[in-house]
């Protein structure tokens, strides 16, 4: 297992900043789901399954921001923040996980 590139390190630190901030309220959910699907593709010497479980999570967050458009709203019913909670520990995870062992199947 490789560690992640310094370039990849500085990618996961801003993931972990985005997420953060969502979590205190300075960031809404649709920039949050785009900010890290921009940085899940900026992944380098991740894993491909890995940056996909990430797309996954981050996928999730702009589906529920997509419904939350459809109603007009900007706050998340009792399921869905759930949802956004279980993604956003994933996410966690999945960053903390690549950060302390490196990925099967990384490369430099």
């Amino acid at each position: 297992m490789t560690h992640p590139s310094e370039k990849d390190q500085r990618q996961l630190a801003l993931m972990e900043t985005r997420i953060a901030m969502y979590r205190r309220k300075g960031l809404y959910l649709g920039t949050l789901a785009s900010d890290l699907l921009f940085l899940v593709d900026q992944l380098e010497s991740v894993a491909q399954a890995e940056k996909d479980t990430m797309r996954t999570e981050a996928n999730t967050l702009d589906l529920i921001y997509a419904n939350l458009l459809e109603r007009a709203t900007r706050t998340p019913d009792e399921r869905e923040s759930r949802v956004i909670e279980e993604s956003l520990q994933n996410l966690d995870s999945a960053i903390r996980c690549i950060r302390e062992s490196g990925t099967p199947g990384s490369r430099v």
